[in-house]
């Protein structure tokens, strides 16, 4: 279960039925595997995850790819400076 600190509390909110909202998805962990793990909780409790910059549905496989590639974005540009930085 995630446990990126004390936000895991809002998750015990989140009913049957509800929609959670977030600005962007990048905004919701801290990491590739933050991320996941918070939309997995938010789909066992049955609700859905809304973001209000990207229009892809979680809940396909087509979805999930692109969440999966856009959360990995920030780990490569730290990767893409870094061997930059060493040339």
């Amino acid at each position: 279960m995630w446990t990126g600190g004390n936000s895991r509390l809002y998750w015990i909110y989140i009913r049957n039925g509800d929609t959670v909202y977030v600005a962007e998805f990048s905004r919701l962990g801290r990491s590739t595997l933050d991320l996941l793990e918070i939309v997995k909780i938010i789909e066992e409790k049955e609700a859905r995850l809304n973001s209000l910059k990207e229009t892809f549905d979680t809940l396909t496989s087509s979805g999930r790819l692109q969440l999966t590639m856009l959360a990995e974005m920030p780990s490569l540009n730290v990767y893409i400076e870094s061997f930059l930085d060493a040339l």
